[in-house]
Order: C-alpha cells, then sequence, then structure tokens
C-alpha cells in the first residue's frame, strides 16, 4: 500500500496571504491577496460558476454540488488571479483529470464536499499558494469568530456575478442557535457535517458556492468551511449561510489524495 509523502517545505507555506492596496469598504481583494482562491471554468466559459481552494501543488477542495453531473473535458481551474471575464490579465487555467465526490453527498448538500485533482502540477509563487487545513481546530464549535469568504458570486441576489474577487467576513454562530433559524424547514436540515455563518447585509452568494471560508491562526489562513447552501434570498438576517465542516474530512481528504498536509495551525 502507498504511504502519504511528507509534506514538503513548500506544502508548509500555507495560507500566507499577500498584503496589498484595497478599495474602499475592503469588499474587494487585492491581487494575489489569497492565492489559494481558485475559479471552477465549465464548457469555456471565463468567469466561474463555483470557487475552490488549492489545498497541494495538485488538488482542489471545492462543493460536491459545483460538480454533479460534470465531464472532465468541461472543467477547467482558474489560479492565480483576482480577475476574471474580460478583465482577466493573469492567472493559470489547467485541466482537471480526477473529480472525486463524497460518497455520501447527497441532495440536501450532507457531505457537501468534492476534490478536484489537476491534470498538472502547480509552481508554488505569490499568486498560486495552498490554504491551510484545521488539524488543530477539530476540537472547536468557532462560536463567534469571524470567517473570511471569497469568491466571484453575484453582488445581491439578482445581481451579476463578480468580475473581481469578492471578499467578506461573517460572523459563526453556534449549532443550536443556527438550528432555531432553520427550524421547520421540510427539504434542508442543517446536520453535524455543517456550521453557519449570519451577518445581516453580508453574505455568500449566487456563484460563490465551493469558495473557503477562512480564518487566521498565527498570520496564517486556515480553512474550516466550504460554502455549501443558503435560503434566499441571500444576506437576509434570517437565513444563515451554510458551509460544509472541513474538519470532518480530513482523513477522507488525506485517503484520496494520498499526501500528508502540515499541521501548522
Amino acid at each position: 500500500m502507498l504511504r502519504p509523502t511528507a509534506p514538503s517545505k513548500s506544502n508548509c507555506d500555507c495560507g500566507l496571504e499577500n498584503q496589498g492596496p484595497r478599495v474602499a469598504g475592503g469588499d474587494t481583494a487585492s491581487t494575489a491577496e489569497y492565492p489559494w482562491m481558485i475559479g471552477i471554468l465549465k464548457d469555456g466559459m471565463n468567469k466561474p460558476s463555483c470557487g475552490g481552494s488549492l489545498i497541494s501543488n495538485q488538488w482542489v477542495l471545492t462543493a460536491a454540488h459545483c460538480m454533479t453531473d460534470e465531464t472532465l473535458e468541461n472543467v477547467e481551474v482558474l489560479l492565480g488571479t483576482n480577475q476574471v471575464g474580460l478583465n482577466l490579465q493573469f492567472g493559470r487555467r489547467v485541466k482537471v483529470s480526477r473529480v472525486i465526490i463524497h460518497p455520501y453527498y447527497n441532495e440536501k448538500y450532507d457531505n457537501d464536499i468534492a476534490l478536484l485533482k489537476l491534470a498538472a502540477r502547480v509552481t508554488y509563487s505569490t499568486r498560486i499558494s495552498p490554504v491551510c487545513l484545521p488539524y488543530n481546530m477539530r476540537n472547536s464549535d468557532y462560536e463567534g469568530t469571524y470567517g473570511t469568504v471569497t469568491g466571484w458570486g453575484s453582488v445581491g441576489e439578482l445581481g451579476d456575478t463578480s468580475t473581481v474577487l469578492k471578499e467578506v467576513d461573517l460572523r459563526i454562530i453556534s449549532y443550536e442557535e443556527c438550528i432555531v433559524y432553520n427550524r421547520g424547514m421540510a427539504v434542508y436540515k442543517v446536520t453535524n457535517n455543517m456550521f453557519c455563518t449570519l451577518r445581516p447585509g453580508q453574505d455568500a452568494c449566487r456563484g460563490d458556492s465551493g469558495g473557503p471560508l477562512t480564518v487566521q491562526s498565527k498570520g496564517r489562513h486556515i480553512q474550516l468551511g466550504i460554502v455549501s447552501w443558503g435560503l434566499p434570498p441571500c444576506a437576509d438576517p434570517l437565513n444563515p449561510g451554510v458551509h460544509t465542516k472541513v474538519t470532518n474530512y480530513l482523513r477522507w481528504i488525506e485517503n484520496v489524495t494520498d499526501e500528508t498536509f502540515c499541521k501548522v495551525n
């Protein structure tokens, strides 16, 4: 049986953002600020349909619902840029060689996690580097912590998707509080594989699915969540955003990728 290789020094340089000039309001990420951020491109399009995060030089973490019914020939990932569409000036497009959806994913968004294997390994740089995984955060419910979500999703329920990478800080609420907000829903239920965020007027939205929610620890960004689902409209004060809890899937990620990740946090 193959054993995971030891993490390289480059892989251990995870979660390091690149500070740069920010626009007023702080909702637009600067160039290469989040070098692990990737966009999932389908059918030759120039704007991502979902987001994702680079976790090693050949693997991307995203939401399972972003990849259902997709064929490898139609999927690429975009790395190394905060601009998409007609504004694209930098970045690298890489084909995907494998899509692995969690075996227990269902249409109610439980186990909403998937891994994409890149057809070619990428070289790390200031524009392309991995996020850290939350190995030392498995015993916390993160309640009251603010996490950062990044994506090219729509600005508002009826707005167009963005051509520049957006960022928003969202408050993580307790499982019990989230259950209260979602009580009475007939279809979607919040499970122990999820956690919720709530900040009136601020939220992930259409097109942000699959992207990371990170928290900072000792100067590094640690990915706690994957943007999964929420009831419309976006940013409604009574509708929390729901994220896949990455801490529940660390062993699955290791088994699928056959890699060992740095436990730096």
